[in-house]
């Protein structure tokens, strides 16, 4: 069943980015270079902050936490929905609507380029700050390994994969 939604998916993926594409106003866009640019700065540097600390408070290191961070920096697709329920309710204005969308789809088109080069600026942070833990990440934790079941000698079967197939001969077995 995955393999038959498969080209459907690319399908509405595709809508979805000419549709996100038509709501952009290029013109708009190059004239308030300015404002796109500070919206689009504050979303990727302050989402890569939170989620970088938020990562670190799991206690894991810096270079990893700001690894993800910077691989969840771009603006979902949720976003463009509350802009345009911002902008029905008249809680933000047409202009900053259209900075918003300019933001989000600069931030989607910088996300690949980002989430390639995440790794490099993960380990040059690591060198930069010797492997720095930050003081909220330094919680040392015991985790007991678990028990190796015991299989019974004869009568088992093993199940390599637990996909749909793998999931569906579990069950029936």
């Amino acid at each position: 069943m995955t393999a038959d939604l498969a080209p459907f998916r690319e399908v509405l993926s595709g809508i979805f980015f000419v549709a996100m594409g038509m709501l952009l106003n290029p013109a708009f866009a190059f004239e308030n270079w300015v404002p796109v640019t500070v919206v689009l700065a504050i979303i990727l540097v302050g989402k890569t902050a939170i989620t970088t600390a938020a990562v670190s408070g799991f206690g894991y290191p810096l270079p990893v936490a700001l690894q993800v961070g910077i691989n969840l920096a771009q603006i979902g697709e949720f976003s463009f929905l509350i802009a345009l329920l911002g902008v029905q309710n008249g809680l933000i204005t047409q202009d900053f609507y259209q900075v918003a969308i300019a933001a989000s789809v600069v931030s989607m088109i910088v996300a690949p380029v980002a989430t390639r080069l995440s790794s490099s600026i993960a380990s040059a942070a690591a060198r930069a700050t010797d492997g720095l833990v930050p003081p909220w990440a330094r919680v040392t934790r015991t985790v007991e390994p678990e028990p190796e079941p015991i299989a019974p000698d004869e009568g088992h079967i093993v199940i390599l994969g637990y996909g749909t197939v793998g999931r569906t001969l579990g069950r029936s077995w």
